[in-house]
């Protein structure tokens, strides 16, 4: 296993054990210049997603991450 793949792998595993992250749809890949890590996907809030990158930020480092996941917005029920 390459640098990069393990380094993908210990994001995901990071992410699915998290326990608010679980349930969240996120896909954890390289940049296209292979500089950096990227998040994307979807979560229920803004503090979801500020808590996904602060989960993986010890196993980036000094590493950039680009979060690119997006809010999910629910209806309320109330008019």
């Amino acid at each position: 296993m390459n640098d990069t793949t393990e380094v993908l792998c210990r994001v995901d595993r990071a992410l699915r054990e998290h326990p608010h992250l679980r349930s969240a749809l996120i896909a954890p890949r390289r940049s296209e210049d292979n500089r950096h890590v990227v998040l994307e996907g979807s979560v229920e809030s803004f503090f979801l997603k500020q808590m996904a990158q602060e989960a993986i930020r010890p196993i980036t480092g000094n590493e950039r991450i680009e979060n690119r996941l997006q809010v999910r917005t629910v209806a309320s029920p109330c008019p």
